[in-house]
């Protein structure tokens, strides 16, 4: 079920198959609902997207089974910006 995959992806004891992965790898809209500040830029990598806004710590989102969004911990992917706050 497609809802499912949003918490299949968040388990990181989990391995995802190939297929999977290459389906959270294409271009995607993101929701920003969650961020309030006005976005200053938006900066992508080939795993990651990272937003900075007005006077707050960044958002981050994309691949993270090395922890590169920058949240302090491991998971297939984090599909929904999430303010990083160590910066």
């Amino acid at each position: 079920a497609a809802g499912a995959s949003f918490l299949i992806l968040e388990r990181p004891e989990r391995e995802v198959p190939k297929t999977e992965k290459r389906s959270v790898l294409l271009p995607q809209e993101l929701c920003l609902d969650d961020v309030r500040e006005e976005i200053t830029g938006v900066f992508a990598s080939a795993e990651c997207t990272f937003i900075a806004v007005e006077g707050a710590a960044p958002y981050g989102c994309g691949l993270n089974g090395d922890g590169q969004v920058g949240l302090g911990f491991i998971s297939m992917a984090v599909l929904t910006p999430r303010r990083l706050c160590g910066l």
